[in-house]
């Protein structure tokens, strides 16, 4: 079931700055925390390492990738590409190839959301 109404983080409405600085927090600490509009829910998140690499997002070696932020109460959701883990941190992508495929598209939220609440993404980074 595709749920409709998802909010891409916007300058116009408030929440684009705080929901980057959720994406800021999440790599910092390694845990989600509250979303940043409502209040009311932890954000849930999804690091994916580009299939595409292009040369700039390669640094010393350390590939980067995106960050994918949403709150399932309010429903604003941003990313953030280019964004590189520490060695010392790892995250475990679940998802089978085939699965990975259906998180593109349009509904990138919806879909990373459902996998969520079936606990087929890790809820956390792993700190070596």
């Amino acid at each position: 079931m595709i749920r409709l109404g998802w909010i891409p983080a916007n300058i116009d409405d408030n929440s684009h700055y705080p929901m980057h600085q959720a994406i800021a927090d999440l790599l910092e600490t390694f845990n989600p925390q509250s979303c940043p509009i409502c209040m009311k829910a932890k954000i849930r998140f999804y690091y994916t390492i580009s299939e595409f690499q292009p040369k700039f997002m390669i640094k010393n070696g350390q590939v980067r990738g995106t960050v994918w932020v949403w709150c399932p109460n309010c429903l604003h959701w941003t990313h953030g590409s280019g964004t590189q883990l520490p060695k010392s941190v790892t995250y475990v992508n679940e998802l089978e190839e085939s699965e990975i495929k259906k998180v593109k598209g349009p509904y990138i939220i919806d879909n990373l959301n459902r996998f969520w609440e079936k606990g087929r993404l890790s809820e956390s980074f792993t700190v070596i």
